[in-house]
C-alpha cells in the first residue's frame, strides 16, 4: 500500500509515516487461530461438550454397570445350580412360561413321559422318581454336562493327592513279606503330607494353568435331564437300601427295597425244588475238596519259576506271576 504524501513545495516533499501501535503484535499462533471461522469454532466446542457429557455419563454409569455384572453372575450361578432363575416381579404362571421357553429341546423331550409303565414296590421311594423311570426308561442315555468349577476342583485335589502319595512312598524300602493283604487295596481317606517345595510349586503352577485353560476354552453344556433329576439320580446311586430292576416281559422299570429283593430271590428261586437241589453237609464237603484239588493242580501247573529253576526242564509253565500266585493262596 502506497503511503499518502503531501506536497508542500516543489523542492520539499513530506512523507506521512504510520504511527506505531501502542499494543504489541500477538504471537503467530494466535494470528492463525483468529483466521479459523466461527463455524469451526462452534463445531469444536460442541464436540468438547459431547466428550465431557460422555465422560460424565461413564463415570455415573460405572457403579451401575458393576452392580449389573454382579447380578448377572449371581443369576448364572442360580441357573447352573437349579436350571432357572425366577423373576420376583412376575407372577408364578409367567415364571413357569418363561422356564418352559428357556428349556432346551432335549430336556423338554426328556420330560415327556412316553412309557408310563412304572412299578413301585417300596414305601420310601423318593418323589420324582417316576419322571425318570416311567418317562425316560432304563435305556435312556444321560448326557453328562461338561466339567464345572466344582468338578475341576475335585479333579485337581485328587491329582495333587496322588502326586503327594507317590512322592511320600518314593525311595522307601519295600516291606512286602509275600502275604496278600486285602486292606492295602481298599481306598482310604488318608491324606499324605505335603511334598518338597519343588513339587508343591509345580502343583500350584499346574492348578493355576489348568483352571485358566478351563475357564477360557471349556464352556459348560446343558444336560438332557433337569438339575432336580440329576440330584435324584445321584441320591439313588449312593442309596444301598433301594434297588431299581427291570420287570419281566418288558413291563417297565420297578423299584423295591434291597432286603425284599433278596428275600424274594431266595424264596422264589433258590428254594424252588424243581430248579435247585438241596445238598447235604457231606456233599458240600466233598465238593469243596474237589474244588481245592483243582485249584492246587492249577497252581502247580502254572506257578511262577523259582530263582534257580530252569524253565526248559520245569514242570510249570510260569504263566502266573508272584502276585497272582499269592492271591490264589
Amino acid at each position: 500500500m502506497v503511503p499518502r504524501t503531501r506536497t508542500w513545495s516543489r523542492s520539499r516533499t513530506r512523507t506521512r509515516k504510520l504511527e506505531p501501535r501502542s499494543k504489541p503484535l500477538p504471537p503467530q499462533s494466535q494470528l492463525r487461530r483468529r483466521r479459523i471461522s466461527r463455524r469451526i469454532i462452534l463445531r469444536r466446542q460442541r464436540q468438547r461438550w459431547k466428550k465431557q457429557e460422555l465422560l460424565e455419563k461413564r463415570r455415573l454409569d460405572e457403579p451401575m454397570k458393576r452392580t449389573n455384572e454382579r447380578i448377572e453372575k449371581y443369576k448364572e450361578k442360580i441357573r447352573e445350580q437349579f436350571g432357572f432363575c425366577a423373576d420376583p416381579s412376575l407372577s408364578t404362571w409367567e415364571n413357569c412360561r418363561s422356564y418352559v421357553k428357556q428349556m432346551p429341546i432335549s430336556t423338554y423331550q426328556a420330560l415327556r413321559m412316553r412309557n408310563k409303565t412304572y412299578h413301585n414296590y417300596c414305601e420310601t421311594a423318593p418323589r420324582g422318581i417316576q419322571s425318570i423311570l416311567g418317562g425316560c426308561g432304563l435305556k435312556f442315555c444321560i448326557k453328562t454336562p461338561k466339567p464345572s468349577k466344582r468338578s475341576i476342583k475335585n479333579l485337581s485335589d485328587r491329582f495333587e493327592r496322588q502326586v503327594r502319595r507317590i512322592a511320600y512312598f518314593r525311595g522307601r524300602e519295600e516291606t512286602d513279606d509275600g502275604n496278600y493283604n486285602p486292606s492295602l487295596y481298599i481306598p482310604s481317606d488318608w491324606d499324605p503330607p505335603r511334598a518338597n517345595d519343588e513339587i508343591e510349586d509345580a502343583l500350584a503352577a499346574f492348578r493355576h494353568r489348568f483352571t485358566a485353560c478351563h475357564a477360557r476354552y471349556m464352556r459348560p453344556s446343558l444336560s438332557n435331564v433337569t438339575p432336580t433329576q440329576g440330584k435324584l439320580l445321584e441320591t439313588m446311586q449312593n442309596n444301598d437300601e433301594m434297588i431299581i430292576i427291570e420287570a419281566d416281559k418288558n413291563l417297565g422299570a420297578a423299584i423295591m427295597s434291597r432286603e425284599n429283593y433278596i428275600r424274594q430271590g431266595i424264596e422264589e428261586h433258590l428254594r424252588n425244588d424243581r430248579v435247585y437241589k438241596r445238598l447235604t453237609k457231606t456233599q458240600v464237603k466233598n465238593e469243596q475238596k474237589r474244588l481245592q484239588y483243582l485249584q492246587a493242580a492249577f497252581k502247580g501247573r502254572h506257578r511262577p519259576f523259582r530263582p534257580n529253576e530252569n524253565p526248559a526242564t520245569s514242570s510249570s509253565t510260569g504263566e502266573l506271576t508272584e502276585a497272582d500266585y499269592t492271591y490264589l493262596n
